[in-house]
């Protein structure tokens, strides 16, 4: 324990003057915060992932440097870091760690992060509370909420995510979605995602981006012709100039498996050949390989209002 704090102290320090050394010479600095987390990376699939950062990186011209420049340059320097503690350390180092310690002891697979569907429904609010708390005592430190487009969701969603200041919570909001508020309040590690299918939402992205708030673009496909606007990078190139963290691509409950691949195929090499200062990302088949740097036999949990009301741990695939 006495050891985890002391690194965790390292990394801190290591973070804040890479964070400050970004905004003027963001290649070097973000090499070296790389660098520092692929020699903390605990086990192979945490190493294999650094190792093909650096790769990406090494290649001229890289527009990941311009990302991380816009970044550090207009985020709240606190958020960022925050942001980068709790999922590096606290998600990725030590919770990575009790969930490989964990599983074999439980028989069941744990997931490196959890999904949560919020009805805004009041009595619902103590089974996410429950289910947040089972999490985090499984190593879960990575939340990924999806409210309902219904009254009281998202305020829902907000105030599950202060209830664990040492997570980090992506809330994809729904469309239409004022987020003034939400700019001025929104916690340090809660990062929010703009429907980029919502009339308006260029104008979000911009509210955001002024309060200094950390932040996302997504969409939704299920058919080929969404799909196809995906692959073929036009959604990419709409995004250019509106900042965000991530382009990220989450498949509808009725998106065919095959055309689900097709697009993280493409996502895939879009990320390692990258052309827009912007990460792209397939929400399921990332996860799923975000899993597997973490343990062996990757799973994805997604529980919403209707999912049975009984503790986390039932709700695990068995080994």
């Amino acid at each position: 324990m006495e050891q985890d704090t002391l690194r965790r102290r390292l990394v801190e320090s290591v973070v804040e003057r890479s964070l400050r050394g970004i905004r003027t010479d963001p290649e070097r600095s973000l090499r070296k915060l790389v660098d520092l987390g692929r020699d903390l990376a605990q086990g192979p699939g945490q190493q294999r992932f650094f190792a093909q950062v650096q790769r990406v990186l090494a290649r001229k011209g890289c527009p990941y440097y311009r990302l991380a420049q816009d970044l550090a340059t207009t985020v709240d320097p606190s958020r960022l870091q925050t942001v980068g503690i709790n999922l590096g350390w606290n998600g990725l180092t030590v919770g990575a760690r009790q969930i490989r310690a964990l599983e074999p002891q439980l028989e069941r697979h744990i997931p490196w992060s959890l999904t949560l569907c919020l009805s805004g429904a009041p009595s619902f609010a103590p089974v996410c509370a429950r289910r947040l708390a089972e999490g985090r005592a499984l190593g879960i430190r990575v939340y990924f909420l999806f409210p309902q487009d219904r009254p009281g969701a998202v305020e829902q969603a907000v105030e599950l995510a202060g209830q664990a200041g040492d997570c980090v919570f992506f809330l994809f909001l729904p469309p239409r979605w004022p987020v003034e508020t939400l700019a001025r309040s929104a916690a340090d590690h809660l990062i929010l995602g703009v429907d980029t299918a919502a009339p308006g939402w260029q104008a979000d992205a911009g509210a955001l981006r002024a309060a200094g708030c950390l932040y996302l673009l997504y969409r939704r496909y299920d058919t080929p012709a969404e799909a196809e606007d995906i692959c073929s990078g036009r959604w990419a190139q709409q995004l250019r100039t509106h900042g965000g963290l991530a382009a990220v691509c989450v498949a509808g409950p009725g998106c065919p498996v095959p055309l689900c691949r097709q697009v993280y195929r493409s996502v895939l090499c879009a990320r390692l050949n990258p052309r827009e200062p912007i990460m792209p990302a397939e929400f399921r088949l990332d996860n799923l390989s975000a899993d597997a740097c973490v343990s062996p036999n990757p799973c994805l949990l997604h529980l919403g209002p209707d999912s049975a009301d009984e503790p986390l741990i039932q709700s695990l695939p068995p080994l």
